[in-house]
């Protein structure tokens, strides 16, 4: 049954809210919850409120504070996850002239682009400039490297030129499932979504229905087939 203290109306409202901000269909985002999209309509409108799990889902997807999608409470975040690029000959004057600048961390922006599509080479030494993060969102900055998408078997959730904050930390696939993940194949990198389907086979998906462009990783290959976990991701807005 219900939680008839949860008020299934404002819950509906503030997941709508959500996902027209991150310009989602109800039907893509139905894909993301494994939920038709009449269910997710339901939950829009406010006919029931969603079940725990699919909660805890949403705020994984939103990257959204439960108590927000429950209780419409705003989390006191003193800075947003504003992305600021700053190009290698102009990082020493830019670094110095950030305010509070023990609470800001330098990100490296690698040169080459990460797939959104068939894999491409990556240089990790070839560094063109410096991603800034508050230190509220980006606790341990050592684990990140930002890269450019080239490619749109992710759209609309990344379009070709958007830039993702991949965290290497976090690399196992069975941890990582319905999660966009970095992966390695072929001496290339490709921006996917992870299907975890064993300790033998793990799939690289695309979100755009229309790709095509899947990637396969068998037997040993499974073990060290994921860069890391894209945790941030910035895209032109519509």
């Amino acid at each position: 049954m219900d939680n008839p203290r949860l008020d299934a109306k404002a819950i509906g409202e503030r997941v709508k809210k959500l996902r027209e901000k991150e310009n989602l269909s109800q039907q893509e985002l139905g894909r993301l919850l494994k939920l038709s999209q009449t269910r997710v309509s339901r939950y829009e409108a406010g006919f029931s409120a969603p079940p725990l799990k699919i909660l805890t889902k949403l705020a994984e997807i939103f990257k959204a504070p439960m108590d927000y999608l429950l209780f419409g409470t705003e989390p006191p975040v003193p800075y947003a996850p504003e992305l600021k690029v700053y190009m290698v000959e102009r990082w020493q004057e830019a670094f110095k002239n950030l305010d509070y600048i023990e609470n800001f961390f330098p990100l490296p922006l690698l040169a080459d682009s990460a797939a959104a599509g068939p894999p491409r080479e990556i240089n990790p030494e070839s560094i063109e400039g410096f991603a800034v993060m508050h230190a509220s969102w980006c606790p341990n900055p050592e684990n990140y490297t930002v890269v450019r998408v080239a490619g749109n078997s992710m759209y609309p959730l990344l379009e070709d030129g958007s830039l993702v904050a991949i965290n290497h930390a976090k690399r196992n696939p069975k941890e990582l499932n319905d999660k966009i993940v970095a992966f390695k194949k072929d001496d290339g990198v490709s921006i996917k979504i992870c299907q975890y389907v064993g300790p033998d086979l793990v799939i690289g998906r695309p979100f755009n229905q229309e790709s095509h462009e899947v990637l396969v990783c068998r037997g040993e290959d499974t073990n060290d087939c994921i860069v890391g976990v894209v945790d941030w991701w910035w895209c032109r807005q519509k």
